[in-house]
């Protein structure tokens, strides 16, 4: 699949709920530049060389953005969106979206809550031994 996005020249992402879809993490990751609404997680994300917007359910403003996709066919454009994810810590997002969450059902900011523990380093697979002899 990665290999598929990476083929692409934009991705559209003509939804306002990103909630549960890694389809803009991943077009990003693939390098390539986003047309979606405005507001929300990819102006906060994405870089503006990368992106183009357009008015959230407004079917003429998505028209425009495509029919100026080209203005996003680029190299800077594509080294822009994957560089869009520099910076992007898991553990940071996560605590931001737990956050949001708290705030959103009124139980106070994260720092009200105990803190989340640091995730375990990262260890390379055990492996088999040496073959025995014959």
């Amino acid at each position: 699949l990665p290999g598929l996005v990476a083929a692409l020249d934009v991705a559209v992402v003509p939804y306002n709920g990103y909630l549960n879809s890694g389809w803009l993490h991943l077009a990003l990751t693939a390098g390539c530049p986003v047309i979606a609404p405005a507001g929300g997680t990819p102006d906060e994300v994405v870089r503006p060389v990368a992106l183009r917007t357009f008015a959230p359910g407004d079917a003429a403003a998505l028209a425009a953005a495509l029919t100026r996709a080209g203005d996003l066919c680029t190299a800077d454009a594509r080294a822009e969106a994957r560089a869009s994810l520099d910076g992007l810590d898991p553990d940071t997002m996560s605590e931001r979206f737990v956050a949001a969450l708290l705030a959103a059902i009124g139980r106070g900011p994260l720092a009200t809550r105990p803190a989340l523990a640091p995730r375990p380093a990262r260890t390379a697979p055990a492996t088999a031994g040496p073959e025995p002899e014959a």
